[in-house]
């Protein structure tokens, strides 16, 4: 009985296997034939994106003037194609940042299923985003997405030096402090040039690290203590998000800007006829909060008398409730092999799995999109912002090491989310609910179709929805324009 039990998990494991491998190279398949269209066959790059990388400090120092400037004096002095180097640097950190997505997503297949593998890579709101959108390509918050990775990559490497599963109570401060150190010197270093470049990280790039940060330093410190030393962490990098901010502009100074360029070559001279008229990147800066809202107003929200803001919601909720499902299986599959790594002593005193679920999602997915949410008033591109505070979740839920960090940590955790008791509170009543409830599962009938929608068939934006978004099928239609 034993032994044909043991050959029944072994095929089952087998076939699990394989059928993840066979979607994971399908979808590498899929993903280099886009690339291949988007960038040998079309060349296809955003002229608003060459605008953002020219602003530069040519009228005085400006939020995001820093690429613009070591740009046009690399041109002055060796005569570089500006419009090239852009172009190709933005190929480039977009290939690269997809490299190690799927790296991490390849590291972790063999404990997802078959319908997370598929989400995890094909959710329109994670790494298709830009090739569904090619109006993002090129865009500057992909650089936020490295100091993340940075840091989960210390995290696990900490993680793993403390042996945590082994040793559960009690931890090396030495190897925890070499954290901070590693930290400190290796995130600033990497995004005070990016704050310098785009001061969004304060809203979609930092909440987040420093979540994680204090996550790892409450091991073995007060709540105190993790406060002040978290923001020391982080602190240049804040300090530079605030001096960018208090330096927006206005169209005065872009108008200046946009003649340094037509001063430094004709070759660009194109990207505005004349700077005195009004161009979107002249009206981007200095602009009032008032027109700031009038144009979110009227361009995502009171469209198709006011059917453009329920699209948004439909399209958000979708790929929302899809992660999170993914998300409680993944989360739900870890916390039973860690438990399965430990002493029985030690597992008595786990939280369970729901409590892990609600733990982690609320700091690394609810907290950021919090953080981001004054992007979705103040500025157009919603579907932007969704897609980074999207994947920068999916990164964590694909790093086992602050799964664990997490599972030994939730106690104290839980003690440090007192001051958002309310929220908390709420959010974990709603998510107790739905698990005791299992509306996805009951109704799994309606849910798969909804799935295979969302998938293969939505798109989502960049900004300005339409009614074709809901039926566009763009991996089907950017192939059909390859082949054809």
């Amino acid at each position: 009985m034993n032994k044909q039990s043991n050959s029944q998990n072994l095929f089952n494991g087998n076939s699990k296997i394989f059928v993840n491998n066979l979607i994971f190279y399908l979808f590498l398949f899929i993903f280099s034939l886009l690339v291949i269209e988007v960038f040998w066959v079309n060349k296809f790059f955003h002229h608003y994106v060459f605008y953002e990388w020219l602003i530069n400090y040519s009228q005085g120092f400006i939020r995001r003037g820093l690429s613009g400037t070591l740009l046009l004096f690399l041109q002055q002095e060796y005569k570089i194609n500006i419009h090239r180097v852009i172009r190709y640097f933005g190929y480039v950190i977009f290939l690269f940042f997809s490299m190690l997505y799927l790296i991490k997503t390849q590291q972790s297949k063999k404990k997802l299923d078959w319908e997370s593998l598929m989400v995890i890579l094909f959710l329109p709101c994670l790494i298709l985003f830009p090739l569904n959108d090619l109006a993002v390509i090129g865009r500057k918050e992909f650089l936020f997405f490295f100091g993340l990775l940075i840091n989960l990559f210390f995290v696990s490497k900490t993680v793993k030096s403390l042996n945590i599963s082994e040793n559960i109570e009690f931890f090396e401060k030495n190897t925890i402090n070499k954290y901070c150190y590693n930290l400190f010197l290796c995130y600033n270093l990497l995004s005070i040039p990016i704050t310098l470049i785009h001061e969004g990280i304060i809203f979609l790039g930092l909440p987040l690290n420093i979540i994680i940060t204090a996550n790892l330093l409450s091991l073995i410190r007060s709540k105190r203590e993790v406060g002040w030393k978290t923001i020391i962490i982080y602190l240049p990098t804040l300090l530079v998000c605030f001096f960018c901010i208090s330096f927006k502009g206005n169209q005065e100074m872009a108008r200046g800007i946009c003649r340094s360029w037509q001063e430094y070559s004709k070759l660009y001279s194109n990207l505005s006829e004349d700077c005195s008229q009004y161009t979107p990147f002249i009206g981007a800066l200095g602009y009032s909060l008032r027109n700031i809202l009038k144009m979110v107003w009227s361009r995502n929200i009171a469209p198709y008398h006011g059917f453009s803001f329920l699209m948004w919601i439909w399209i958000f909720c979708l790929n929302t409730v899809i992660l999170m499902r993914t998300s409680s299986k993944i989360l739900t599959n870890s916390v039973e092999n860690f438990k399965q790594k430990i002493s029985e002593y030690y597992q008595s005193k786990l939280p369970n799995t729901v409590d892990i679920i609600t733990s982690f999602t609320f700091k690394y997915a609810f907290i950021p999109f919090c953080c981001s949410f004054i992007l979705y008033v103040a500025a157009l591109d919603w579907g932007r912002w969704f897609f980074v505070t999207s994947i920068s979740y999916c990164l964590c839920l694909l790093s086992p090491s602050l799964i664990q960090l997490e599972i030994i940590n939730y106690h104290e955790n839980k003690n440090n989310l007192k001051i958002l008791h309310p929220i908390y509170l709420i959010y974990s009543k709603t998510i107790k609910r739905l698990h005791s409830q299992q509306l996805l599962t009951r109704f799994s009938i309606i849910y798969f179709p909804i799935l295979i929608y969302t998938l293969f068939i939505l798109r989502v934006p960049h900004a300005v929805i339409n009614v074709k978004d809901l039926y566009s099928m763009p991996i089907f239609h950017r192939l059909f324009t390859l082949l054809s």
